[in-house]
């Protein structure tokens, strides 16, 4: 793969400068510089996907998913949220979740990496409850990818918690299912201990 250095200077209207800023969650200018050189390279990527005729979309569905997912490969860990999505995109949460299952289910070769080591770390920074279950928080989104892998199991579906809407219980036979559908965990990443 042919690697390059591409240096662009940019003229952007200092309140949609504040406005992603603040969609990203950046207010450093250095950092919101970085971040926007990401998507630049996303933006890049989606082009010379489109020029070259590997994926040229022709629904605007099919151009969200594509565009997400290389947001998804170029911005860091962790990025974009749910909520960025929908502010990204100009989406409601509803809309934004079904991108992103529209997203995860028509790239999920190339998401694959991202979301198992997403999971594996939301099971590493699990609460440790009683009789080895877990609390965990995570995304609406990687709750659904989760609750897909445990679907393919006989153990019980994670719980929600009352408390939070992001936040769900694991039994150990889920955490242990769970654990076994994502296969080996990711250098750096290990289930919680259980008690």
């Amino acid at each position: 793969m042919a690697k390059g250095e591409l240096r662009v200077e940019y003229d952007i209207d200092e309140q949609l400068l504040e406005s992603l800023g603040q969609i990203l969650g950046v207010t450093d200018r250095a950092a919101l510089a970085h971040e926007l050189g990401q998507l630049a390279r996303a933006a890049l990527e989606e082009y010379v996907l489109a020029f070259a005729g590997e994926r040229s979309p022709t629904a605007v569905r099919d151009m969200r998913e594509l565009r997400l997912r290389l947001l998804y490969k170029h911005l860091p860990e962790g990025m974009p949220t749910d909520q960025q999505v929908a502010e990204l995109f100009q989406l409601t949460p509803t809309q934004a979740a079904s991108l992103i299952a529209g997203a995860r289910a028509r790239y999920r070769n190339e998401l694959q990496q991202r979301l198992r080591a997403e999971a594996w770390a939301a099971i590493a920074s699990g609460e440790p409850l009683d009789k080895g279950e877990i609390r965990i928080k995570v995304s609406d989104s990687l709750g659904g990818y989760i609750k897909d892998l445990i679907r393919r199991t006989t153990a019980a579906q994670p719980r929600k918690s009352r408390d939070s809407s992001r936040t769900y219980d694991l039994t150990r036979t889920t955490r242990e299912a769970l654990e076994k559908q994502l296969g080996n965990k990711p250098s750096g990443a290990g289930p919680a201990e259980s008690t």
